[in-house]
């Protein structure tokens, strides 16, 4: 699985799912909230750019 952000996350948007993980705490940054990439939802389409 890939662990995500919740910045990476947001950047995202809607076109994937996500499984929410507990905070974690990351030197020089603090606590993290961090998500699990699960999946692409079905019927979106890939774009550009």
């Amino acid at each position: 699985m890939i662990q995500v952000t919740s910045d990476f996350k947001d950047q995202l948007g809607d076109r994937y799912i996500f499984e929410q993980r507990e905070q974690i705490e990351v030197k020089g940054k603090g606590l993290m909230q961090t998500y699990f990439l699960v999946s692409k939802k079905s019927g979106v389409s890939r774009s550009c750019g």
